[in-house]
């Protein structure tokens, strides 16, 4: 299985999304409450008498029914704006169950009629003491909680009634029992009363915990390892064990985290610090999130590239690593964002709002933006494919890759040349890759004093050479004598080599040249050197013609028959009737095996 890696741009942009989204969450988050828009008090929550009857009835109500939506109600009754927003739904929670059973279940009975019912009325305190008090009043809209002080000294008021019993005439409070109040329970005094930073009972849970979170990780790593082997076999999607191991990683982690988030309201840390150790877990389950369907991406498109190998189109081998590459940047854009919007950062709102550093990141992408969308046409266009031989402009080569933002071309000197998308879709691209007929002319240059009946016997044969050759084009060639030269008769040839690939084509015109060498040799027929020939005569006199060079009309379609059977003869030497060799494939040797001689003229590589 591949290595997941990610591309630089989509790299550069998500860093370019934190930068500009976490200065904005900051200054989001240190901003007041006073400044969100004016709402409608609900009525439990109108004046002091109605919150605190709100308070105490709703817990009663999720206390004999374990109604979630009742509890809800009664955590509303706290002013929570100093608790980070990403946290207030767990920190709430056992903040509202400490204050009902740790501190107002003990400090005396408590009577909401006693309370005023103006929506008006001046704050009021229900309980002081030395460690704090308990006071509710309201925000700018009339909506009256206990407020932010009384929040931020629950800690303290409940440590102040430890020891206390509840008092009398309380209801029965036994299913709002605080989340760590068994392991507490479970550590010795030495451990509860010591501090540094945190209570020695808070360290030694936190490392149980992450003792726990590691276990649940190699066991879940382990049973997913027994259940994706089989449905990979069942699907013949080809993987190593090592590779199996990489694809389910990231979910172990995942699992881990997840315990982790799910336990940590029972470690009853400081808001800051719970917020802070609560961003670090969705960072771990986002990150290894996107890194488990990067994986998934990878295994899907091996496979896809085994599958495109075995096919006869290009098109697939093109298409493979462009939905591959393009797949992994949206998965990387989507989860960077998701995280981001986990973390009560607002990413959305903060590009919105980027204002000129948008128009600036715009004008940058500029040159990107053309890339993709020349990715995206040449994909839709198709002027080449991979392994076909272009020349685009100055470059010269084999294509290797399609990728987002550019083409990797590789050169007849072997160097890799990157050609931009944006630049390659307007340019004229001359693909020699997509010839069906590769041309061969040449000419044959032979003696002057080669017999005509010999040349026509000798350009016959070729043209049966041609018509005998597996990779030649059958219906259009030429060979004839051609030019009466300086020093030599010049016969053209004339005609087309039907191949996939330069490698094939060298390798057939080898055999060809070669059985014209061999039909010259057979027939007797001389190649001219470039020489020239003096002749002095004396007194001969004029020429006179000679009867015996013209030859009867049998006696040439016998030379013909002759030049014919010859050429048959020679490519059935090489040749079976009607065998194709296949095309070139080059393969490097393996280790410490000799090079074996190819003969190019049995067909096999």
């Amino acid at each position: 299985m591949t290595t997941v890696r990610f591309s630089r741009w989509s790299l550069i942009l998500m860093l370019v999304l934190l930068a500009f989204a976490l200065p904005e969450a900051i200054r989001a988050q240190d901003a007041p409450e006073e400044t969100e828009t004016v709402v409608q008090v609900p009525a439990e929550r109108s004046s002091p008498r109605a919150t605190i009857k709100t308070f105490l009835t709703m817990f009663n109500d999720a206390d004999d029914t374990g109604n979630q939506q009742s509890l809800d109600k009664a955590v509303a009754t706290l002013d929570l704006s100093d608790i980070p927003k990403g946290i207030r739904n767990e920190v709430g929670e056992e903040l509202a169950k400490k204050l009902k059973v740790g501190v107002l279940d003990k400090s005396g009975f408590i009577v909401y009629e006693d309370y005023s019912d103006q929506p008006d009325a001046a704050p009021h305190t229900i309980l002081k003491v030395p460690a704090g008090e308990v006071t509710i009043a309201p925000d700018k809209n009339g909506d009256w909680k206990f407020t932010k002080e009384t929040v931020a000294s629950i800690d303290r008021l409940v440590e102040h009634f430890r020891d206390q019993d509840f008092a009398e005439g309380v209801q029965s409070t036994e299913n709002l029992t605080l989340d760590s109040s068994w392991i507490q329970d479970l550590m010795p005094d030495v451990l509860r009363n010591s501090e540094f930073i945190l209570k020695g009972w808070q360290w030694v849970a936190m490392a149980v915990l992450a003792m726990i979170g590691l276990l649940i990780d190699r066991i879940i790593v382990f049973f997913l390892m027994m259940l994706v082997a089989p449905r990979l076999e069942r699907y013949r999607i080809e993987t190593t064990q090592q590779g199996r191991a990489k694809l389910v990683r990231p979910l172990g982690l995942v699992a881990m985290a997840a315990f982790w988030r799910f336990n940590l309201p029972s470690l009853e840390l400081p808001p800051q610090m719970l917020n802070a150790v609560y961003s670090i877990i969705v960072l771990i389950i986002g990150c290894s999130f996107i890194l488990f369907l990067l994986r998934v991406v990878d295994v899907i498109a091996g496979h896809m590239s085994n599958w495109a190998d075995k096919t006869a189109s290009k098109f697939d081998d093109l298409l493979v690593p462009f939905v591959r590459k393009s797949s992994k940047i949206i998965i990387v854009i989507i989860g960077s964002l998701t995280i981001l919007e986990s973390l009560d950062l607002r990413p959305t709102s903060v590009i919105a709002s980027l204002g000129l550093g948008g128009l600036a990141i715009a004008l940058a992408a500029k040159d990107t933006v053309q890339n993709v969308f020349g990715s995206v046409t040449i994909i839709a266009d198709r002027p080449f494919q991979i392994g076909d031989w272009i020349v685009a402009g100055d470059t010269e080569g084999t294509v290797e890759s399609l990728g987002f933002r550019s083409t990797r071309v590789r050169t007849f000197y072997n160097s890799l040349v990157t050609i931009p998308n944006a630049i390659l879709m307007n340019a004229t691209v001359d693909n020699l890759g997509m010839r069906r007929y590769r041309r061969y002319k040449t000419a044959l240059a032979i003696t002057y004093n080669t017999p005509p009946e010999r040349i026509e016997a000798f350009c016959e044969g070729i043209r049966e050479i041609i018509r005998e050759h597996p990779y030649t084009r059958k219906d259009y060639y030429h060979v004839y004598m051609h030019t009466f030269g300086a020093h030599s008769l010049d016969i053209l040839v004339y005609m087309f080599f039907e191949t996939p690939d330069w490698s094939t084509e060298l390798r057939e015109r080898h055999r060809f040249n070669i059985h014209v060498m061999e039909l010259a040799e057979r027939l007797g027929v001389e190649f001219a050197f470039p020489t020239q020939t003096l002749y002095l005569e004396r007194g001969a006199g004029a020429a006179k013609p000679n009867d015996e060079a013209f030859l009867s009309r049998e006696e040439v379609t016998g030379r013909l028959d002759q030049g014919r059977n010859t050429a048959r003869e020679l490519v059935g030497s090489t040749l079976h009737k009607g065998e194709v060799p296949p095309p070139v494939v080059i393969n490097p040797p393996r280790a410490n095996e000799p090079v074996e001689k190819q003969d190019h003229f049995d067909g096999e590589e």
